[in-house]
């Protein structure tokens, strides 16, 4: 599952919950806004480029990129029961 959202233009904040109980996900992050991105993923791997990457059971974490105070945020919660999730600000 690719959830791009890099052309995502905003006015307000947003919340985006993603919930998939197995597979491969990748969440492209939009430019230009803060975004925020949490996870809990069951059983399998997270990456965040240009950050450590987690393997495992039972992983729960979050990344952050903040823009400046004056734009929106975009919240994107993920859930995954199992698989690999890849997060590219």
């Amino acid at each position: 599952l690719d959830l791009d959202f890099t052309q995502l233009s905003l006015v307000d904040d947003v919340t985006i919950s993603v919930d998939l109980g197995g597979g491969d996900m990748v969440v492209r992050l939009p430019e230009g806004v803060n975004s925020v991105v949490t996870w809990s993923v069951g059983v399998g791997e997270v990456t965040v480029t240009g950050e450590e990457d987690h393997a495992g059971a039972g992983l729960n974490g979050s990344f952050e990129r903040h823009v400046d105070d004056d734009v929106p945020t975009v919240l994107i919660m993920v859930n995954l029961g199992a698989g690999a999730l890849e997060v590219r600000p």
